[in-house]
């Protein structure tokens, strides 16, 4: 696609599909540290933000800066799908249960290679 950042692929997604409804799909570990990535408050203006928790990062993901500066916008993931995409930004922080490994280990099968559901 010849994007380097984040911002600019859901963008450029989103001129070329626009009648497509897109999320931004990450890890808690990544809310951490969204604060850092190029126009991160601007890609929460793109589509709604989903975070699914990760072990051990709960606290930090929730504390974290791009959490506080976006917090009076954070909505329960059962009413993500029925807000307009004139409300945005949106997010939601989906508490799942977690699993302590990878999911890169987790793709690893018994024999030492990639399962093939995964790759």
């Amino acid at each position: 696609m010849g994007t380097k950042f984040s911002h600019d692929t859901i963008n450029l997604l989103k001129n070329s599909l626009p009648n497509v409804n897109f999320f931004w799909i990450i890890g808690a570990d990544n809310l951490c540290n969204m604060h850092l990535w190029y126009n991160w408050r601007g890609l929460f203006h793109l589509c709604p933000v989903v975070v699914f928790n990760r072990p051990e990062y709960l606290y930090r993901a929730l504390s974290s800066k791009a959490a506080k500066f976006f917090w009076k916008k954070k909505v329960d993931i059962k009413k993500l799908r029925t807000k307009s995409k004139t409300t945005l930004p949106l997010w939601s922080f989906v508490e799942i249960k977690t699993h302590k490994q990878s999911s890169s280990h987790l793709r690893i099968n018994k024999n030492g290679g990639i399962n093939e559901r995964f790759s």
